[in-house]
Formats: structure tokens, C-alpha cells, sequence
């Protein structure tokens, strides 16, 4: 099995868990609009799904929630 990593230089997090979404059956559903324009960097692996959530979480101010039909939920952290 050949390890797929996704690097991000300053890409916008739509455009970042879109990429994430083509290496995985994961889906993102971004909730408001405004995080969805924040700059993401950093090189992961394309299919870990749950080291780049902690990260965008850790460092973004970003939560999410796993959904319905393997979606994940992605909102500003309150």
C-alpha cells in the first residue's frame, strides 16, 4: 500500500479538505463560510483524517464533528 501525503502551503481550508476528500471516503462540510478562507500549511498524511482534524483543531481554533455518511462537520471553535 502505497502512503499518499497532501502538502499545504497557505492553500484555503475548502480547497485543503476537498484534496483530503479525493484520497479518502471522508466528506467535509464546512459550516461557516468565514473559516472556509483560512490559510492552511502543513504536510500530512492524505489519509489520516484524524491527525489533520486535530491539527486544524490545535491550531486553527477549529472543531468538528463526525456526521451522518462519513461527514464531518467543520466549525469555528466558540
Amino acid at each position: 500500500m502505497v502512503t499518499r501525503y497532501a502538502d499545504f502551503d497557505g492553500e484555503p481550508l475548502s480547497q485543503a479538505l476537498l484534496e483530503i476528500s479525493r484520497y479518502t471516503s471522508s466528506q467535509f462540510k464546512i459550516l461557516d463560510a468565514e473559516i472556509a478562507n483560512v490559510k492552511v500549511s502543513g504536510y500530512f498524511k492524505a489519509n489520516d483524517v484524524d491527525g489533520l482534524l486535530a491539527s486544524l483543531s490545535s491550531n486553527f481554533n477549529i472543531s468538528y464533528r463526525k456526521s451522518a455518511n462519513n461527514t464531518t462537520l467543520i466549525t469555528p471553535t466558540k
